[in-house]
């Protein structure tokens, strides 16, 4: 698969030589994972897939008060670029974007500093020597928006290229919740499932599930330790 994805790599980044992005297909990293799509592709793709793009691109929120991820789609060439049309993920038959994931979060010891001294103040304006633990839950959890609502968040981008005639996909990340996120981003956009490629599908129909079995049998760790 590496000489395909070198050959898929070269080609976008021709159309992309200025671009000054260091993101996983446009400077080589190879940590990746195939999959392959199931189903047909609509024959209207291109304009079915424009609207369906632009309605899950990435929308940025610096005042969100959540920790869950925000996540869409966004240029390749550029994570900030959410303004998407045809030339800019339509490469002859390649189908490129980037995964953009924000993330806000409040660094646990100055959650827990800001929670006690709102447990202070309250114990104080009350007049009370101790709070209950559903009290002390309530104000961590207001603390802890107020914090989110003044954090910036984490942003994470990974690649993804489609081969949109073989029904081949990349996807540059090496982490489980990653892929996990991609999938669902991938499956709510563009209506279709993937699954992954594993190397028995490269094998067969070369060779049969049987010959393959046959082969791996005797490496499992049960005959060793016989």
């Amino acid at each position: 698969s590496y000489p395909t994805a070198l050959t898929l790599s070269r080609l976008v980044r021709e159309r992309l030589l200025r671009s000054r992005c260091l993101m996983g297909l446009l400077t080589g990293a190879l940590s990746f994972r195939r999959y392959r799509v199931v189903g047909d592709l609509p024959p209207d793709f291109r304009d079915r897939f424009l609207d369906a793009i632009a309605a899950h691109t990435l929308r940025e929120n610096d005042r969100a008060r959540s920790k869950e991820e925000n996540l869409g789609w966004a240029a390749i060439t550029d994570p900030g670029d959410m303004d998407l049309f045809l030339n800019k993920f339509l490469y002859n038959n390649f189908l490129v974007l980037s995964m953009r994931v924000d993330k806000k979060r409040v660094p646990g010891k100055y959650l827990k500093i800001q929670v006690d001294r709102r447990v202070r103040d309250s114990m104080k304006a009350k007049g009370l020597e101790r709070i209950g633990a559903a009290h002390r839950r309530e104000l961590k959890e207001a603390v802890e928006e107020e914090l989110l609502g003044r954090a910036l968040p984490v942003v994470a981008v990974y690649d993804m290229a489609w081969d949109i005639l073989k029904g081949e996909v990349w996807f540059f990340a090496t982490s489980d919740p990653v892929h996990d996120l991609f999938r669902g981003l991938f499956l709510e956009t563009f209506k279709l499932e993937i699954a992954r490629i594993q190397l028995s599908d490269w094998l067969i129909p070369a060779v049969s599930r049987e010959e393959l079995s046959a082969a791996v049998d005797p490496l499992s760790p049960e005959r060793w330790r016989a």
